[in-house]
């Protein structure tokens, strides 16, 4: 993969400057003035963080011309440039013959991708040795291994200083651990990244987006994200003003930024689900130049910092945020910091937090409360931070009819409420969700929810058994009975349907069992309706009958 490195140019400012009137202002009255003249808006712009190692070579190579007057020298360097109008050149000579369709069609949709960009790139098919090629691409049946991952090599890349071509890209036929044939997703990953490293752009170390890859095996294509385009048009926008500054002979000098950053692994406090984590950051330049930045996520819940410029000398806070939603325990993401110091152009910081839970949940029934009586009280407890009051006088039960008191007590910055919930039974057997919500007093706050299920005797899930289109094949499907903490036992199963066959299998503990209904094949054609019966050493539940549905083709 090739590492990036940025640099930022030299801005020149003019000074500003004051003048006043001549003669005696009244007394007591300060002279008048001329307004401040405006300073000049600056002469080049500023490279954005995050570009290839090649770029930084090229422009700097470019530059030491132009601070030396070499302007002709310069010059010739100019086509090392990436240019809006993209040339390739196109050799599919040892790819698979049945493949070279898909593989062009493939290279076209990752063109296409690249032409929604503003300004639109362009891409024209050239003929390598007669005119000028920006990319060349091939095919090879191998590359070799790499040595660090130990991975077949799905492609090469090689920048060529002459020129011709600017970038050369060799695709192998063959990819992953199995050698498997490179798929069309594949070979347009790939040109769609050969496009971005022709761009000057830095690789990603993230793999997802359109300036990232990897040798191992996918199935989806890469995409641009904002930061990328933004970085495109800002390396276009350079590069023409160096084309710019070597027409007019003008000198242009490079001054060096250099980052130091503290610290170099961001920790947060324990912050609250859906909370979000802060972290802080100071970034230093300690170079001559100014340090243009920008920070990206290992994922979408990292909230990176705005990009910006440190003058030299200058230290800048930066304050990304992990968005919690979702998550539990301890968290560990990462933050890519992208400079233009050569050095130093991409530095990853750890991020890592503790999340707690909003609503810590303790209930003895392990979440089904099984009922033998038409009337049960249960009891369980649930911790949260003391800031977030819970009307209790508020709480409601929905799925089942019922009463919830609590007794809350607060130790510190947290609250632990002991629940009471006295619950009716369903009127028929089974299970059934159950709710319990209670509203918070901060109208900001969302409810506090609690989730889990009564059970009246012993269930079956599923309520009905479908068996689906048969044919003349065996086919089994299996039915789960259980009663969570009351054992009881399945004494026989039978069925009016003389072309099923059964078997019971103990789960662990005799309140758990599933049952493997097996179809042999020799059912008539037509409409299936049967009916399951399973006996059971239960006196309240000694016959559970199930319809059984389907259809025989």
């Amino acid at each position: 993969m090739i590492a990036p490195i940025l640099l930022l140019p030299q801005i020149l400012l003019t000074g500003v400057a004051m003048e006043q009137t001549s003669g005696t202002a009244p007394t007591g009255q300060t002279k008048p003035s001329v307004p401040v003249k405006a300073t000049k808006a600056p002469e080049f712009p500023a490279l954005p963080a995050g570009i290839s190692s090649e770029m930084y070579q090229t422009l700097s190579d470019i530059h030491t011309q132009l601070a030396k007057g070499q302007f002709s020298a310069a010059e010739r360097l100019l086509p090392l440039l990436p240019e809006t109008d993209v040339s390739f050149a196109w050799d599919d000579s040892a790819a698979p013959i049945f493949a070279r369709d898909g593989y062009a069609d493939a290279r076209d949709m990752a063109f296409r991708a690249w032409e929604k960009l503003s300004p639109r790139p362009s891409f024209s098919e050239r003929v390598t040795g007669k005119t000028p090629v920006g990319i060349q691409f091939r095919f090879s049946n191998s590359l070799g291994t790499d040595p660090i991952t130990n991975t077949p090599r799905a492609a090469a890349f090689l920048f060529r200083a002459d020129g011709n071509p600017r970038l050369e890209c060799v695709i192998s036929t063959k990819r992953g651990p199995k050698g498997s044939p490179t798929t069309g997703i594949e070979v347009r990953n790939e040109v769609a990244y050969a496009v971005a490293m022709y761009n000057g752009l830095a690789a990603s170390p993230v793999f997802g987006t359109i300036s990232s890859r990897t040798d191992l095996n996918v199935n989806n294509p890469t995409g641009i994200t904002v930061a990328e385009a933004d970085n495109f048009r800002r390396i276009q926008s350079y590069s023409d003003a160096l084309r710019g500054a070597v027409l007019r002979k003008q000198r242009w000098a490079l001054q060096q930024a250099r980052l130091f950053v503290n610290p170099v692994t961001g920790v947060s406090r324990d912050t609250e689900e859906s909370e979000r984590a802060q972290f802080t950051f100071q970034l230093t330049n300690t170079g001559a130049g100014p340090m243009s930045y920008r920070t990206i996520g290992d994922c979408g819940c990292v909230l990176p910092a705005p990009p910006g410029v440190v003058a030299p000398g200058q230290t800048v806070v930066i304050r990304p945020q992990i968005d919690t939603t979702g998550f539990k325990d301890l968290l560990d993401k990462r933050l890519l910091l992208y400079t233009n110091d050569p050095d130093m152009p991409l530095k990853v910081l750890p991020l890592r937090v503790r999340v707690v839970p909003q609503y810590v949940w303790k209930d003895p029934n392990n979440g089904t409360v099984v009922m033998q009586e038409d009337q049960v009280e249960t009891k369980m407890t649930v911790n949260y931070a003391s800031t977030r009051l819970l009307d209790w006088s508020r709480a409601q039960i929905d799925g089942t009819i019922g009463t919830v008191s609590a007794t809350p007590v607060t130790t510190g910055n947290r609250t632990e409420a002991a629940v009471t919930l006295k619950l009716k039974a369903p009127p028929l057997p089974g299970r059934t969700l159950v709710s319990l919500t209670i509203p918070v007093v901060d109208v900001n706050r969302s409810l506090a929810r609690y989730t889990f299920a009564i059970q009246k005797g012993i269930a079956m899930l599923p309520s009905d058994l479908y068996l689906g289109t048969l044919a003349g094949e065996p086919k089994v499907v299996a039915v789960q009975l259980s009663r969570p903490g009351k054992p009881f036992k399945i004494k026989r199963v039978t069925s009016d349907l003389p072309w099923l066959k059964y078997s019971v299998t103990d789960l662990g503990t005799h309140d758990e069992y599933r049952v493997d209904v097996s179809y042999n094949g020799g059912a008539p054609s037509g409409e299936i309706m049967g009916t399951l019966v399973i006996e059971t050493d239960d006196a309240k539940q000694p016959v559970i009958k199930m319809a059984i549905t389907g259809a025989r083709i």
